[in-house]
């Protein structure tokens, strides 16, 4: 089983490491193909938006997961493999998560760990509901929001999934298999 790192701001200090963590993530989306590209983020993202939306990450108040390449033979920078944003919304008890997984490495329940470390996440700072936005024809990510008990609206081009947990169920359900 792979455990996520959660991306800390005691992790990206000196400033050094912060870039360093940054550089991962846009590797990591960046090495995504055009396809997993638009099914990520709704929409087609250049390289430049890419390392715009990477650099709006705030470590302190986003929930930030990734899985490294144990594999890779690189020791300090290993590559990410999995990926788990999740920004909260300003002034709300409410967040969204955003997940991706490289094409070499999926059916390893890279995805579903992520997720489940962000509910664990979400549920300890008390957000009350967690958004999940993706096109209609991502069948993965509406697998993962259906076995997690999401309530899902569509109109058949996106797919908003919304769960609230504000009760113990969403731990005792989603967590205790990891």
């Amino acid at each position: 089983m792979l455990l996520p790192i959660r991306i800390t701001p005691v992790m990206t200090y000196p400033p050094f490491f912060e870039e360093a963590y940054r550089l991962s993530i846009t590797n990591h989306l960046i090495g995504l193909p055009f396809e997993d590209r638009y099914l990520r983020f709704c929409t087609a993202l250049k390289d430049e938006a890419i390392e715009n939306y990477v650099s709006k990450i705030d470590f302190e108040k986003d929930g930030v997961f990734a899985i490294f390449d144990e594999k890779s033979a690189e020791y300090w920078h290993k590559p990410i493999v999995g990926f788990l944003h999740a920004p909260p919304f300003d002034d709300k008890k409410e967040i969204e998560f955003g997940i991706s997984v490289s094409p070499s490495r999926r059916n390893e329940g890279i995805a579903s760990s992520l997720f489940k470390n962000a509910l664990v996440f979400a549920q300890a700072r008390g957000y009350n509901t967690i958004y999940m936005n993706c096109l209609y024809e991502n069948k993965i990510m509406r697998h993962i929001v259906q076995k997690h008990g999401f309530d899902i609206e569509s109109d058949f081009e996106e797919v908003t999934a919304r769960l609230r947990i504000d009760s113990e169920h969403v731990i005792e359900n989603s967590i205790l298999d990891i």
